[in-house]
């Protein structure tokens, strides 16, 4: 902190010479201003307050942007959740579907089928001759 402390002797050499060497004060009047002046400066030199006010600015910026954040994915995943239910519906309402489809031609099938048989010349089987029995020479 040499730095400050350099700086701030450079401020008092330059607060005497616009003072005029003292303007007229005593030496330890002067030391006693210049010890009030330092005593109500803050703590922190000016350019760590300000990198500190910085590194605040960064440090909030990044806790706003944490929440944005969590807030956004809660949103996605209500989301998402209200999309999986729609699904799920859907899902269910098309299975339903299908199997009454299903049926439906098993039934139409059955119909076709009927009216084929229906509407074909039935076919007579030819009535086979009964059996009989041939005569065989005998030894």
């Amino acid at each position: 902190m040499k730095g400050v402390e350099e700086e701030e002797e450079v401020e008092v050499e330059e607060r005497m010479e616009i003072q005029g060497l003292y303007g007229g004060m005593g030496d330890d009047e002067f030391w006693e201003e210049e010890y009030n002046i330092y005593r109500a400066m803050p703590e922190n030199p000016p350019k760590e307050k300000k990198m500190k006010m910085v590194q605040d600015a960064v440090v909030s910026q990044h806790h706003q942007r944490m929440i944005k954040n969590r807030e956004s994915a809660a949103r996605s995943r209500e989301r998402k959740q209200a999309y999986n239910l729609e699904l799920e519906g859907m899902i269910k309402i098309l299975t339903d579907e299908n199997e009454q489809l299903k049926r439906q031609e098993v039934e139409d099938t059955k119909k076709r089928l009927k009216q084929l048989m229906e509407t074909l010349i039935p076919v007579e089987e030819m009535s086979r001759p009964p059996r009989r029995l041939r005569k065989t020479q005998s030894i």
